[in-house]
């Protein structure tokens, strides 16, 4: 059962009756007769015409589409939280959630600092909430009445509808989450000064904070302007996509001035002077390997940190992001691809030797949009019984197909 938390509201929106009148329909859910209409669409995996008719005649039409929105956004967070099926959510706010995995993750840091209260800012739905709140007192803010109304009885917390660039934090400990993305369009900006809030209200409020962690998405720009001098900034990688940039400020950041690459679930994590891998003069061949970092140490730029004194591995082409070797580096944040092949990026030369290699399924990966990847894909199958990787490469003034097993 989900703990129920307080919500205060202080600045509402403009649009206030619209809010409200969505608000009351959520908290109707959240009652015996509510309860019941939560199970009856929990139980349909896409309620048609007649079954809203039904439903509609018991509930009102707020409420059914409530209900039917919760259903669905329950099913897609079961694959960000063990328990979902509790939760108060709607899509978007799953899909703007940080998962469980990451969410604890981070919490780590304010556990490590010995942190006892933080101000969970533009909160969302409550994943760094619920998080925190397995280990200190937790105030979230948004300016969603909706967004608190979630995260207070999704994190057992209190939470108040407020405009989180009028807050002080002084002295205190804060995570922030800015929007990224319009809710109207579903458009996603990697400028931090189109975010909400916009990047110099974020930086005051990190100026003034004690210690804090700002969410950030993977491919904003690092480092960012403007940022406090004690920024550590993190890239995090979970389940082999990078879903999180983290700038850790204050008493939080561990080694100011660095950056940091997180692997989950493995709960690796590697931290260093962000630098450059050395460009290779020469092309590989078969029989040499193919090396690709992990998503997070290439985004934090600490390939060459890792590699250490490996002065035998070079990248293929600057800013490519993609090395080789005549040994494989077997190290767990790279991958090491056996070259089978090197040859022109063409089409029906590359699908002969595949043919003759017993090809079944080939999977097309490429940089620089050098092919439609898919098409080539399924363009490149064969009926054999053999898997290939190609990579299909523009290096310079040139285009490669480097033919590839995965070693494990």
């Amino acid at each position: 059962m989900v703990i129920g938390g307080q919500m205060e509201q202080h600045d509402m929106p403009s649009d206030s009756d619209d809010t409200s009148a969505i608000l009351d329909a959520w908290k109707q859910l959240d009652s015996v007769s509510g309860s019941r209409l939560v199970e009856l669409t929990a139980s349909l995996e896409a309620p048609g015409a007649a079954d809203i008719q039904r439903f509609r005649r018991e509930w009102p039409p707020p409420v059914v589409s409530a209900a039917i929105e919760l259903a669905q956004a329950r099913r897609r967070a079961a694959a960000k939280f063990t328990r979902a099926s509790e939760l108060w959510c709607d899509t978007s706010g799953v899909e703007q959630a940080t998962s469980q995995r990451v969410g604890e993750w981070k919490a780590r840091r304010f556990v490590e600092g010995q942190v006892t209260s933080v101000l969970d800012l533009c909160c969302g739905i409550g994943g760094d909430a619920m998080a925190l709140r397995s280990h200190c007192e937790v105030h979230a803010v948004d300016l969603d009445p909706l967004r608190c109304w979630m995260t207070a009885r999704n994190a057992g917390c209190t939470a108040s509808v407020e405009d989180v660039t009028k807050l002080d934090p002084s002295g205190r400990y804060v995570h922030v989450d800015p929007a990224r993305r319009d809710e109207a369009s579903g458009r996603r900006s990697w400028n931090p000064e189109h975010h909400r809030p916009r990047w110099s209200e974020i930086t005051e409020l990190l100026d003034r904070s004690r210690g804090a962690a700002c969410k950030l998405g993977p491919g904003i720009p690092l480092p960012l302007e403007g940022a406090p001098m004690s920024t550590e900034y993190e890239l995090i990688q979970d389940s082999g996509q990078l879903v999180q940039a983290v700038l850790w400020t204050g008493d939080l950041a561990r080694d100011p001035g660095t950056h940091r690459a997180t692997m989950l679930p493995e709960g690796r994590s590697v931290s260093g002077p962000p630098g450059s891998v050395r460009i290779s003069s020469d092309l590989p061949e078969s029989g040499t390997w193919l090396i690709e970092a992990c998503p997070a140490l290439e985004r934090a730029r600490l390939v060459s940190h890792q590699l250490g004194d490996r002065t035998d591995v070079g990248e293929l082409s600057a800013g490519l992001g993609l090395m080789w070797s005549r040994t494989p580096v077997a190290d767990p944040w790279f991958v090491d691809w056996r070259i089978e092949a090197v040859l022109p990026l063409r089409e029906r030369p590359l699908k002969r030797w595949l043919r003759a290699h017993d090809a079944g399924e080939v999977v097309v990966r490429t940089r620089g949009r050098a092919v439609d990847p898919d098409t080539w894909s399924k363009s490149l199958r064969g009926s054999g019984a053999t898997p290939w990787v190609v990579f299909a490469l523009r290096l310079g003034s040139t285009t490669r197909a480097i033919v590839t097993h995965w070693t494990g």
